[in-house]
């Protein structure tokens, strides 16, 4: 006598929770395998002993950020390690589930640590360098001008009600900014198409023909300009906005000449300053769009020196 097959709802279920099952193994094994509390207590512990305030700190993988926040906290992870750019550290701090440093261009790695799943390793820049100034801590000490037709309209500094929105209203607008004739400039966070936070200038640059201008008093130039920028991701996400140029000059002679496309995320840049110029001087940004609806824009950079 032949037994009767299977009805087609009995092998569904059966292979719903054969599924099901897969799934609850695979996460168990990854749990486990991941990262212990006992291992991010060792981490925090030696860099708490070992990093100093010329040292930036680089989470390697995406998905260890929230963790390295959660249990490396703010006393390691501050806006100026974790927002700023890597290339304008001289030593970087790696905390990552590899031991490969190579997503780290123009820095070399020491010897890697091994703490439970957690590798913690020092990079350093293979052509060694000193910060002078960072220029988004800097920027209290700046004068900001808008200029139309020629003519500069100073900008106020002062502190007002620091503002905020939900999703899309863009980067956080700190208390302390300079305000001139429905412009701003503050210091703030930025986050990229790839949702990463940058510590930056930040600005929605003016159109129509005006230009944002940050001014800095004397300051020492160094041999190179070095950092990142871009638009808030939801600003670009629509590819539909204009172009925002900035330039950097020293004593009014330009040293650097950059365009941000819609789409092209965030980007570095590296200006050498003129021998002529590496002296004391007056540094400017400016900032200029031919549209200005929702150029939502942050800029970070170091001045920096080479070490003979």
């Amino acid at each position: 006598m032949q037994r009767p097959l299977p009805s087609v709802p009995f092998v569904a279920g059966a292979l719903l929770v054969a599924v099901s099952l897969a799934e609850l193994t695979g996460v168990a094994v990854q749990a486990a395998a991941g990262p212990r509390d006992e291992d991010w207590a060792a981490v925090k512990a030696h860099l708490t002993a070992s990093i100093t305030a010329a040292d930036g700190l680089v989470v390697g993988a995406r998905w260890v950020e929230p963790l390295a926040r959660q249990h490396l906290g703010d006393g390691l992870l501050t806006r100026e390690r974790l927002g700023g750019e890597p290339g304008t550290w001289p030593s970087v701090w790696v905390v990552s589930d590899t031991a490969r440093g190579s997503f780290l261009p123009g820095y070399r790695s020491d010897i890697a640590q091994h703490f439970g799943s957690l590798v913690l390793l020092k990079a350093r820049a293979e052509n060694p360098f000193r910060v002078l100034a960072r220029l988004e801590a800097k920027l209290p000490e700046a004068s900001v001008f808008l200029e139309t037709n020629d003519r500069e309209d100073p900008c106020t500094y002062g502190t007002s009600g620091a503002q905020s929105g939900n999703l899309g209203w863009g980067p956080a607008l700190p208390a302390e900014r300079f305000t001139c004739n429905g412009a701003f400039l503050a210091r703030s966070v930025v986050t990229d198409t790839e949702y990463r936070a940058h510590d930056a200038i930040y600005t929605d640059v003016p159109g129509d023909g005006r230009t944002l201008i940050v001014r800095w008093p004397r300051m020492t130039m160094g041999t190179s300009l070095r950092g990142g920028y871009g638009l808030y991701a939801e600003a670009e996400r629509d590819g539909k906005g204009a172009d925002v140029r900035a330039e950097w000059r020293i004593d009014g002679q330009s040293v650097a000449s950059l365009t941000h496309r819609d789409g092209e995320g965030w980007k570095g840049f590296e200006a050498l300053v003129p021998t002529a110029l590496q002296r004391d001087g007056i540094l400017e940004l400016r900032l200029q769009s031919p549209g200005g609806q929702r150029r939502l824009f942050g800029m970070s950079a170091a001045l920096l020196e080479a070490v003979r």
